[in-house]
């Protein structure tokens, strides 16, 4: 077996970052923090708290917890207290959210469409699935 594959996937992932990061600067925001407000978008009618962005992103409490001081700093989402659990933090989106998340939806279409440019539909759904397998595969042995 070849160690290029992690190589690759590594490359495909600091590219795709790069690029977002660099549309995404001219309004303070980073990939990942656009991440984290798509996620929110995504799950806006749910209740988010921080654990959930942790699983979702598989991201260490620290890393989240700096991802939402700053967005939480620039405007862009706020934590509530639940009354029942002090520690539990519902986050919200605001309305400053709202209005780049359009931009960042858009760059997260047009990275997808120069990731799989040249590719069949089918060739683009068996990427997704062996991408996932992949993840799945990771995921799993970091659990057994």
């Amino acid at each position: 077996m070849s160690d290029q594959y992690g190589l690759y996937i590594n490359m495909i992932s600091r590219n795709l970052k790069n690029k977002v990061d660099e549309k995404l600067k001219e309004i303070d925001l980073t990939k990942s923090q656009s991440d984290i407000l798509h996620y929110l978008s995504l799950h806006e009618h749910e209740y988010v708290v921080q654990k959930d962005l942790e699983k979702a992103f598989q991201i260490s409490n620290p890393t989240v917890t700096g991802l939402l001081n700053r967005l939480e700093q620039k405007g862009y989402i706020k934590r509530i207290s639940n009354p029942n659990d002090k520690r539990a933090k519902q986050i919200i989106l605001q309305d400053k959210a709202r209005d780049v998340l359009s931009m960042v939806e858009n760059q997260i279409e047009e990275n997808e469409n120069i990731l799989l440019k040249g590719f069949t539909k089918q060739e683009a759904d068996d990427f997704l699935k062996y991408i996932n397998k992949a993840l799945n595969n990771l995921t799993k042995e970091e659990i057994e």
